[in-house]
């Protein structure tokens, strides 16, 4: 837990990290001014749409999630930090296993940070420019537990890159690797094996989010599959770093 901690208070120190967060706080602001300017009825900002609002973002929170997963153990390798760290933590199991867990709860609670935020600012929107008709208990309960998984979606995507950055030893190289396999060859798998998508990223993703989505799977299984995944990737870039030269 001791090392977890400093390694979550690396992860907040970390300038992509500050940057990052200050340029989402930006566009938070900037998009709840547009929306205020733009609220007008019959078209007034309806604060029951923060859930779809949440749905929509939530690939932009995954990239988020991605680059500084990829970034978190990358930027090491580059720098040739990771020779110094081995000698304050020689475990290399325990010093991965704790970065990688470092990241995924870093990403996930910054995501729900933002999200925080962008609710909140629209929310102050809803009350002075637009309406707040119809945002009951139920609509703010689903929309907050579409902002968790969002987030959740977030920490795996940052689990995923972590691991491909840890083998590869570079952040662009995991990059480059999680676009070319979700974009490109889930595709490719889509339209060549149709039947192989209940096990694809993309679609579970979409069905841990949503609930719905074009495969027979439950957002719990869906959720549980890209755990697995997770676990799996991090726990190869574990057996990996555990016996690579790192000099």
């Amino acid at each position: 837990m001791r090392l977890l901690a400093v390694e979550l208070r690396r992860f907040v120190s970390r300038r992509l990290v500050q940057v990052l967060f200050a340029l989402s706080v930006a566009a938070i602001l900037v998009s709840a001014v547009i929306t205020a300017v733009t609220s007008d009825p019959p078209d007034q900002f309806r604060l029951e749409a923060l859930g779809s609002i949440y749905e929509g973002v939530s690939l932009i929170v995954a990239i988020l999630g991605w680059v500084l997963g990829a970034s978190m153990i990358g930027a090491e390798w580059h720098a040739g930090a990771i020779s110094t760290f081995l000698t304050w933590e020689p475990r290399r199991v325990r010093a991965s296993v704790t970065r990688a867990s470092a990241a995924v709860l870093g990403v996930v609670l910054l995501a729900i940070a933002l999200q925080a935020m962008l609710g909140g600012a629209l929310a102050v929107v809803a009350a002075v420019r637009g309406t707040t008709e119809g945002t009951d208990g139920e609509i703010v309960r689903s929309a907050a537990g579409t902002a968790l998984r969002s987030a959740l979606l977030a920490g795996f995507a940052a689990a995923v890159a972590f691991a491909i950055a840890s083998v590869a030893r570079n952040t662009a190289a995991a990059l480059a690797i999680v676009f070319v396999w979700v974009a490109v060859i889930e595709g490719l798998v889509r339209g060549l094996r149709p039947g192989w998508a209940p096990w694809l990223i993309g679609d579970n993703g979409i069905v841990f989010l949503t609930g719905s989505g074009g495969i027979d799977r439950t957002m719990a299984g869906a959720g549980l599959l890209l755990s697995a995944y997770a676990v799996g990737l991090v726990a190869i870039a574990c057996g990996v770093f555990a016996r690579r030269d790192v000099s």
